[in-house]
This record gives C-alpha cells, structure tokens and sequence, in this order.
C-alpha cells in the first residue's frame, strides 16, 4: 500500500477534481489535462491472475489512454503518470515504455497511446549467454543481484527465504528468456514478482487476513460479486522436478502446493529440497480468502496483494457483516469519475496445483539441450511437437492427444517424454447428499507401431482445475525403419480439457528424424568419437561399478558400422569403487 494521508483518500471519495499528468521524461514532454481524454484512461495491474495461486506473478502493469495534439513518434519511449485529486499529495501510478501509438485523428493529432512496464520488454531478453558466463556454484541471492543488474532493472532490497541456497551450473542453453528465471527466483521463495508504481521490481509477499488488523474499508462499491466458499489454505508443499518423481515436502495436511521443474533444485540432496519445501511453506501457509470481483470508486493508493474490507447487508437478518479480501488484480478506468474493480479468484478445494508450466517446460528443453550439448559427437537429437488444436476427453473416454512418426540411423533407446497441462473437470458421486467421490483418474497409453505397449497411471488423482500431467517412456529401437508412436489418454472420473499447443511431447535419440513432415531421408556418418560418460542417470550403487567404452577401428575406410553399444552411467552415489575399461574391437 502507497502510505498517503487520511486528506488524500477523503478526496478521492468525495466529488474532487482530479488531474491525470503523463510525462515523457527523453523528450522533456509533459501532457496534461487539455491534452488528455481523461475518461480514456486505463490501468492494469497484478500479482495473480489465475484460479489457484502460484506465487510467481510476474504481470507486466499496462497504461492506456487517449490525447490530442501530439504529432510526435511516441514508441519505445519511457513515460511516467501521476494522479492528483485536489491539492491532494500525487499518486504515482505507472512507470514504463510506450508499446504502441495509434493514429485515430491525424488532423488533429489524436491517438491512442499504450505502454507496458519495465518486464514486458526485458522479461524477453536472451540471458543464455549470460547464465554460462556465471561462476558456479551460485547463491540464489547473487544469482539474482547479477541477473536484474545485467537487465538494467532497479530491484527492491528484500530478503528472501531461500536466497542462501546454493546450486552449481545444470545447463548449457541455446537460449534462456530472462522472465522465465525471475519466476523461479519468485516461485522458490513463495512471492509474487511485480513492478511497482516507481519502477522498480518487487519481490511481493502476502500476509494471512488478520481480522482484527486495520485494513482500508471500500466505502461506496457499485457492484461485488463473490463466492459462498472460502479457498482452503496450503497444507503442504512438495518440492520436485516432475510428477513421476517423489521429490521432497513439509506439512502434512491438504491442498497440496508443488513447487515443480524449478531451475534452481534440479539435482539437490534430498535434505536441502526438504528445507526449501519448508522455507516456501513458512511464505504460504495461512492464505485464505474469499474470492470475489467488486467495483467500486478508485482507491489509487491501494496495490496489489493489498487486503481490504466490504461492509456488506444481509437481509436475511437486517445487519451488516464486514467481508476481508485480498486484492490479486485491479482495473482502474477514467479520471473525474475514476473508477477501481478489486478481484481474487480461487477454487474452494485445490488438492494438488501446480505453479507454472512454462517455468517447468523451459527447463525440460535445457535439460535437452544440455545433454545434447555433452554428446554431440554421436549425434544425438530430439524433436518436439505439440497438439496444434483443442483435445476434449469426456468421461470414461478414450482419446489420442499425440501422433508422429520416426527413425532412428542405428539400434538402441528412444527417450519419450510428455508434458500437458490439463484442466479438469471432476463427475462428483453424491450420496445422501455428501460427496463421497469426486477424483479423476487420468491414464497414459503408449502406442508403438500400432500396438499399446504400456499403460501408465499416475499415482495421484485430480480435483476441478489446472494441472501438470507428466511421463516418460523409454523403448528399445532394434531396427532403422519408421516408426510410428501415439499417446493415448484415458478420463475416469471426471473429463480433460487441453488447449491448443499445452500438449508437450519430446522424443530423444541418436540421430533421430521424424515428424508428419519427414520424407524418409537419413543422414548417416560412419565415424564417432570417443562418449564422455558425465550423466547422472543412477542414484545409488551398492556395489563394484565396471564401465566398458567399446570404440570402433575402422580396417577399411570403406566399410560402415553395423552398430555401436555405449553403456552410460553417471553416478550419484557409490559405496565402493569405480573401474573403468577402455578395449578396442574389429
């Protein structure tokens, strides 16, 4: 909340003139009220904009409105905006970039102008190169002072619960967007990211409703809708890299909370993920409100993650009861009849929900691009595709979600992995009037050359909302002929909704080619060096490892390869030792 006096936030309740100033600092530009069409004015902004909290935020704020006279070329250009009721101290609204500049008068030099804040423009930037100049290991403190510095993004001082984590280098990217590693400094800590109205980045938390605390009242509110239901608070987190991995947790009651594919606890031990799991539950726990949409006169110092209160009349019993809110998102609209809408929404009962898919898909396609990186010298290659329309799957239905064919140059393991977030819709069995069943069971069917080949059903069942559903397949190839691979899902229990291009697949394997495109051409060399056996695939041996590297000699240069077997092994941890046999065969 902006602190301002009990003067200024009387005048915005009452009838007062108030004046919208825009200024362009570069160009010594300042618009004021003659200049604007004041009721054209907008505000966005916000920390949380979907069903089930996911404590990243990262909401670029956006400002819009409409002026006269201005002939200028306004694009890419920084602008600030104040707000003034009276001779009331000035609110700071807005600081960002002009996006885009709408001629809609040329004559008279009327256009529509919009602009974003600061992450919109910079949350884009390729920090691949950055990440790999990095000296590891690295806390995530410093990790993240290095990162908004080499954006030249202002941050607000704060101390976050795991900034003394430390982690080593995990990826060599070909590429690395700079949004998707601030929401895993965000959703590693439990707070929202966001701009604030003076431009600089805020690592925001929010605080459980203290009913007895003092909080801003909505005094005069033209419309509010809310919920009969209250959203139950976190009872636990987990904290893991995919949903067929255990990963580590603290709490032991509902409403589950995963922190998953975050790039910062890739490979830890066990006992550094529980104390992460811990750290966010401290930041989460005790969350609990009532979610709702309510528009009322403009309370411009109010921000979001802000709480306020309702007084609200029951007519039932002929009193008022006061209602207490967060603020996730907010609309301002117009000036002398300045307008705010508060909103927070949630699912009453979110059994396990998971914060950020495209955190979680960024990551996978490093991990690719790492292990790709390391062994490049046998060519090993993915591809990726998506589902390019909808996929609707009722209850107790049947329904393939992906379709592709492919080819391996020679014999060996084919790594398939899939990632789809799924929004479900639960069939609840109500029995004398309670609900005694309302979970859905989502089942995964591999199909290989026309034949289900496998079965997976995931260990958890989902309630109403969005979900990450993940799997993995690995399958012997024993021949280079095309091959055609199909994943099939199967609903009980409830129905699945997947949108356009949230269907992840990735196929991984020596020189793989493939796709609906493919035209049935190979590339093959019949050379290769010598494989570095770096990847930790074994977490644990209990005994003598022997590891035997087979390199081919080539008699005549003329003669090709049959086939190559290349044992790999990275070991986490071994309780004896480690030989390592290097032979050569004809």
């Amino acid at each position: 909340m902006i602190i301002v006096t009990e003067e200024t936030k009387k005048a915005y309740s009452s009838s007062s003139i108030k004046h919208l100033t825009v200024t362009f600092p570069e160009l010594d530009l300042t618009l004021r009220d003659n200049e604007i069409i004041y009721e054209s004015f907008s505000l966005e902004e916000g920390i949380e904009e979907k069903e089930c909290l996911t404590f990243t935020g990262c909401l670029s704020s956006q400002l819009s409105f409409q002026c006269m006279g201005i002939t200028l070329d306004l694009r890419g250009r920084y602008v600030e905006a104040v707000i003034i009721a009276d001779s009331t101290d000035p609110i700071s609204l807005f600081h960002g970039y002009v996006e885009s500049q709408k001629i809609m008068d040329y004559y008279y030099g009327k256009c529509e102008i919009v602009a974003y804040d600061i992450l919109y423009s910079k949350g884009q930037t390729d920090i691949a190169a950055w990440y790999k100049s990095l000296s590891f290991p690295i806390s995530v403190k410093d990790y993240r002072d290095s990162l908004f510095s080499y954006l030249g993004i202002d941050v607000r001082e704060a101390a976050l619960v795991n900034d003394h984590i430390v982690f080593d280098k995990q990826y060599s990217p070909a590429s690395m967007k700079a949004l998707d590693s601030i929401r895993a400094i965000c959703q590693i800590n439990g707070v929202f990211g966001i701009v604030n109205r003076n431009g600089e980045f805020e690592f925001r938390s929010i605080e459980p409703i203290d009913t007895e605390g003092t909080y801003d009242e909505v005094e005069f509110y033209k419309k509010l809708d809310y919920q009969r239901y209250t959203v139950q608070a976190i009872g636990r987190v987990i904290v893991r890299q995919s949903s067929s991995d255990e990963g580590a947790s603290y709490g032991d009651g509902g409403n589950i909370y995963v922190v998953q594919g975050n790039m910062f606890t890739l490979n830890l031990e066990e006992e550094l993920l529980s104390e992460i799991a811990e750290n966010i539950y401290q930041k989460v726990q005790g969350i609990t409100y009532t979610p709702y949409t309510g528009v009322s006169y403009s309370m411009p110092w109010i921000e979001s993650g802000d709480i306020v209160k309702y007084r609200i009349y029951d007519p039932s019993s002929g009193t008022y009861f006061t209602a207490f809110v967060y603020v996730f998102s907010r609309y301002i609209k117009g000036i002398q009849v300045l307008m705010d809408t508060f909103k927070a929404e949630g699912n009453e009962f979110q059994n396990v929900f998971i914060s950020d898919l495209s955190v979680q898909i960024t990551t996978i396609q490093n991990q690719i691009e790492a292990i790709q990186g390391k062994l490049e010298s046998i060519q090993l290659k993915f591809l990726m595709f998506y589902n390019m329309s909808a996929v609707d799957i009722g209850d107790g239905a049947t329904v393939a979600v992906a379709n592709t064919r492919f080819a391996v140059s020679q014999s060996g393991q084919v790594y398939f992995e899939m990632e789809y977030l799924i929004e479900c819709s639960t069939t609840e069995i109500i029995e004398n009037n309670v609900i005694v069943n309302n979970d859905l069971q989502v089942s995964v069917l591999f199909e290989y050359d026309g034949e289900i080949i496998d079965i997976r059903k995931p260990k958890e069942t989902y309630q109403d909302g969005e979900h990450i559903l993940h799997c993995y397949y690995v399958l012997n190839v024993d021949n280079t002929t095309t091959h055609t691979w199909k994943i099939w899902l199967n609903c009980v229990g409830g129905s699945v909704h997947i949108n356009i291009l949230e269907a992840q697949n990735t196929i991984l394997g020596l020189n793989i080619v493939g796709n609906t495109a493919w035209d049935g051409t190979i590339d093959v060399d019949d050379t290769m060096n010598a494989v570095p056996l770096t990847i930790a695939l074994v977490s644990e041996i209990l005994d003598t490892v022997v590891i035997s590297l087979t390199n081919p000699v080539l008699i005549n240069g003329n003669e090709s390869i049959d086939g190559i077997e290349v044992l790999r092994t990275d070991v986490a941890g071994i309780t004896e030792n480690i030989e390592i046999e290097e032979t050569e065969e004809n």
